[in-house]
């Protein structure tokens, strides 16, 4: 399986903060069943802003000890960029960090802003991704909130957003309602794929993963985007999706 989403480089941002650190992380996600990881340090604007020489050192590093140890899994590049000013510059620059050597970069929005007023950015977003031949790919859809919460993710997807669920979504730690719409979309089979999104080791951590992969399993979802190699997901960049396909994922949202 891929992992999509991670913070196991170390001292790059607020995830790991030694090697020791980041290769708990990786062992234990690799126990879990995870062949890929992607390590995807923030991005943000007057926050963590690490260069690209830094987080391949941090890569090979890491790549190095992962040899040593006889561990079975392979580390991509990646970022997780926040939506705001620098992010557009980034894509101006053409310096935009791909997960691997996918089309697709990570990307979160603000959780406080009403969603329709973030439609302006994202469209214009849509749009400077299609013209770069990039995928944006939504970190945690389910975390975001509103009335017309299904709709909205539609619409992102007609904009030619994928989406990453959050495991620990499906955990108690999660909110509520946070849980509810990760299931709401699973059962969509909206999501690309998922992302453990660690952080820090915690001594509940590998039995909360596990758990939230059985119930993502139970669900179905794990046949549908257990992804086994990352790569690029579609070549229809920003095509607006046909009512006249086969039963597309937001039929009947609500």
């Amino acid at each position: 399986m891929v992992d999509l989403h991670s913070h196991i480089l170390p001292c790059l941002d607020d995830g790991a903060t030694s090697r020791e650190e980041g290769i708990e992380l990786i062992s234990m996600l690799n126990r879990l069943g995870f062949t890929e990881i992607c390590a995807t340090p923030h991005h943000i604007e007057g926050g963590w802003m690490p260069q690209l020489s830094r987080i391949d050192s941090a890569l090979d590093d890491l790549r190095t000890e992962i040899e040593s140890r006889s561990l079975h899994v392979r580390l991509l590049r990646g970022a997780e960029y926040y939506l705001d000013v620098s992010l557009f510059d980034r894509l101006a620059a053409a310096e935009i960090i791909r997960l691997g050597e996918s089309n697709m970069f990570l990307i979160e929005f603000p959780h406080t802003v009403n969603a329709d007023l973030l439609c302006a950015s994202l469209f214009r977003l849509a749009q400077e991704c299609a013209a770069a031949q990039l995928t944006p790919l939504l970190a945690h859809p389910e975390r975001y909130n509103g009335k017309d919460f299904v709709r909205w993710i539609a619409q992102l997807s007609q904009y030619g957003f994928l989406f990453q669920m959050d495991l620990l979504s499906l955990s108690h730690r999660s909110p509520r309602h946070v849980g509810k719409q990760a299931v709401q979309l699973l059962e969509r089979q909206a999501y690309y794929g998922f992302g453990s999104d660690v952080h820090r080791p915690t001594p509940s951590l590998e039995a909360e993963l596990e758990g939230a992969l059985d119930q993502v399993e139970r669900l179905g979802g794990r046949k549908s985007f257990g992804l086994s190699q990352l790569a690029d997901p579609r070549s229809d960049l920003f095509t607006p999706a046909s009512k006249d396909e086969t039963s597309p994922w937001w039929e009947g949202a609500k």
